[in-house]
């Protein structure tokens, strides 16, 4: 019985400096990562910008779907095996800049994406910045020890270098 009673304490403990080194983090972060690809930057932002097609070659993505939101407002919601996420499209200057962001605001973590496109000496380089909230201080903690900030944007990238038979590797660059 003693051994279990330990064991009980043991587990609380753990759990409760999970939550105050949780609290102690900040709520919000910047995290960007790169990669660079040597297809010429016409052939790379279609791609980047038909997100209808993601599931086509991002492995982590099962279905893109367009959600009727009114005129003037594009919103998408995400399926991957952590569930569904809507977002929208908040600004885009076409072939170079698309920012995305996320509209659940029951989940976890929120923020903005800003995908940028550009020429670099004989093909593209493409970043990724997210600009993320992690509300909740046990998913903070696990989003940065565990998870980390760039998991998501380093499969994003790894895969869109496979859509063009570049084994591109995100460098983190903020």
């Amino acid at each position: 019985m003693k051994r279990i009673v330990v064991g009980v304490l043991v587990l609380i403990a753990f759990a409760a400096v999970i939550v105050l080194v949780g609290f102690a983090l900040p709520r919000d972060h910047t995290a960007a990562s790169t990669i660079r690809l040597s297809v010429p930057t016409d052939s790379v932002w279609p791609v980047v910008r038909d997100m209808a097609r993601y599931p086509e070659w991002w492995g982590s993505v099962r279905r893109m779907e367009s959600v009727p939101s009114g005129p003037n407002r594009e919103v998408w919601r995400q399926t991957d095996r952590n569930g569904t996420m809507p977002f929208e499209v908040v600004r885009e200057e076409p072939g170079s800049v698309l920012v995305t962001r996320i509209l659940d605001e029951g989940l976890p973590f929120g923020g903005t994406w800003t995908y940028e496109v550009r020429p670099e000496a004989g093909g593209t380089l493409v970043r990724v910045t997210e600009d993320g909230s992690v509300y909740n201080p046990v998913f903070r903690f696990l989003s940065r020890f565990v998870f980390g900030h760039y998991a998501t944007m380093d499969d994003y990238l790894a895969a869109l270098g496979g859509r063009f038979g570049d084994n591109a590797s995100p460098v983190h660059v903020q």
